[in-house]
């Protein structure tokens, strides 16, 4: 899925500062690969908009 991917790309990303995804329809394994990839890749991201969706409780601990 491209949200993964997305999670993906941040780790090796340090020029983003905010990402927006509202109402993209996240899905809770897409919420805990960025999870993973912001917690211990990337520095720069302040960010993350992801209203709208339904990242699940597995997600939302993640992303916690």
């Amino acid at each position: 899925m491209l949200i993964e991917r997305l999670g993906v790309a941040l780790r090796g990303n340090g020029a983003l500062r905010r990402i927006g995804l509202e109402f993209n329809a996240v899905p809770p394994s897409a919420c805990m690969v960025l999870a993973s990839a912001l917690a211990h890749h990337n520095r720069s991201l302040t960010s993350l908009d992801l209203s709208g969706n339904t990242p699940g409780r597995l997600g939302t601990q993640a992303l916690l």
